[in-house]
């Protein structure tokens, strides 16, 4: 593998060059996937899901494309098809997509993850209490979104506005602080 995320055509449908890719991606598909649904178990679920069809159709993988967005777009659907079977209301398409390019900033500054690290723990030490709050209850300690409104007193659409404004605020402080473009927000 010459590029990270990139297989040569020969090596397409081996099977070692696929393990060293979901070596390489099973951390950040998670991310991706808790990102979608805070229930690690089926965040879990659906990356092995992604994984599994990403093997078996790796034959139509065009081997030019970066593997770790290719293999997002497969999660991206397999969220959704987990929303229909549970009769969830998916994501915003506002938020998978702000979802989508913020992970894609990652993956522009994966060369450095201490340094992505170090500035993200700054960011969030700089944000407005009541956010740095939601951010510390909802990401960090892993508490669902009503128990979250319930330690700050407020209601669930509370919690979900001020955690897209700490995702904001959070994307354009570290894209400052690496001195890279700002990820758009959704409107």
């Amino acid at each position: 593998m010459s590029e990270p995320g990139k297989i040569s055509g020969e090596r397409a449908m081996d099977s070692q060059a696929f393990e060293a890719l979901v070596r390489q991606h099973h951390r950040r598909l998670l991310g991706y996937a808790l990102a979608l649904v805070p229930v690690r178990q089926v965040a879990e679920d659906l990356v092995q899901e992604t994984f599994l069809t990403a093997y078996r159709e790796m034959s139509r993988f065009e081997t030019d494309r970066d593997f770790g967005a290719w293999a997002r777009g497969i999660l991206r659907n397999k969220y959704r098809e987990w929303a229909r079977r549970q009769r969830e209301i998916p994501t915003d398409a506002a938020t998978l997509n702000a979802i989508d390019e913020q992970h894609a900033l990652w993956d522009r500054v994966e060369a450095a993850p201490g340094e992505l690290l170090g500035a993200l723990q700054d960011c969030i030490r700089k944000l407005p209490e009541v956010l740095r709050q939601v951010v510390d209850l909802f990401y960090m300690q892993r508490k669902p979104g009503a128990e979250v409104a319930s330690n700050v007193s407020c209601d669930a659409a509370t919690v979900r506005k001020r955690l897209q404004r700490a995702r904001e605020q959070l994307a354009a402080c570290v894209a400052s602080v690496l001195g890279r473009e700002t990820v758009r927000s959704p409107q």
